[in-house]
């Protein structure tokens, strides 16, 4: 992965060198983006494909960017986002009809990513590829299905059976690449069009989350999920639509001693 990074670098570093054109300073701005999130998890896959099979969760990601660009070719990115992700699958309810089974989570979401960047001024458009790490607090879990058939209720011997909320780990990590094209605008604004993808680095579910079972008078805490079960990974993928400013730009055509257009 660091191997891949660094080589990438180096590539756009000498295609570009010779009429790169950056705006230094701070940029202030905003990002939507809708996804396709996905549950991973080893066990789940083993399932025969009448259990189980995965099904994209499509959401929605939006929220505040921060950067800096300390350099024409190289910028810090900072963002505060509201993530709606999670995951579903399906499962054969009869030889026609499929159940689907749908886990929404909530996130904040703070991705600290740090790249390169490299454009001709001319022609207005830059290309940008940024990588780093994501901290996710989770905010609210929920959980349903579109099984039209009555569900009974837990017995009676079951107690502090966890909720959705409480079978994910309150806060998770990831690592994530961002790359895509900006076009520059008027007054300093540039529009954002960019691919995110992010990969869990940590196990999404909560393997110490348990309930009480009371059977023969004697009442223990019971694992919600077997000891032997594989960690989940969260996966997302999305396209980032974002409008930011950039406040104290210095504008550099590349060629030395050359007025600014």
């Amino acid at each position: 992965m660091y191997k891949l990074f660094f080589k990438t670098a180096l590539i756009l570093v000498f295609l570009f060198a010779g009429y790169a054109f950056g705006q230094k300073g701070l940029k202030l701005g905003a990002i939507a983006m809708p996804t396709a999130s996905v549950l991973f998890n080893p066990d789940d896959s083993k399932l025969d494909g009448d259990l189980f099979q995965y099904e994209p969760l499509v959401g929605m990601t939006a929220g505040a960017v921060l950067g800096w660009n300390p350099g024409d070719n190289f910028g810090i990115r900072l963002n505060v986002l509201y993530s709606d992700a999670g995951g579903r699958y399906s499962a054969r309810e009869s030889f026609v009809d499929r159940i689907n089974y749908t886990t929404r989570l909530e996130y904040l979401k703070v991705p600290l990513m740090i790249g390169l960047h490299t454009n001709s001024y001319r022609r207005k458009l830059m290309f940008s590829f940024y990588a780093g790490g994501q901290m996710n607090y989770i905010i609210r879990a929920t959980q349903f299905n579109d099984n039209p058939a009555f569900e009974p209720p837990l017995p009676p011997n079951i107690t502090d059976y966890p909720d959705a909320y409480a079978q994910y780990e309150p806060m998770s990590y990831s690592a994530l690449a961002d790359f895509g094209l900006d076009i520059f605008l008027v007054d300093d604004f540039t529009l954002n069009l960019h691919l995110r993808a992010e990969y869990g680095l940590t196990d999404s579910e909560n393997k110490s989350a348990t309930y009480r079972l009371t059977e023969g008078g004697q009442t223990q805490d019971v694992r919600f999920y077997p000891r032997s079960r594989s960690a989940t990974t969260a996966t997302s993928l999305g396209i980032s639509i974002g409008l930011t400013r950039t406040f104290g730009a210095k504008q550099n055509t590349g060629i030395p001693g050359s007025p600014i257009p």
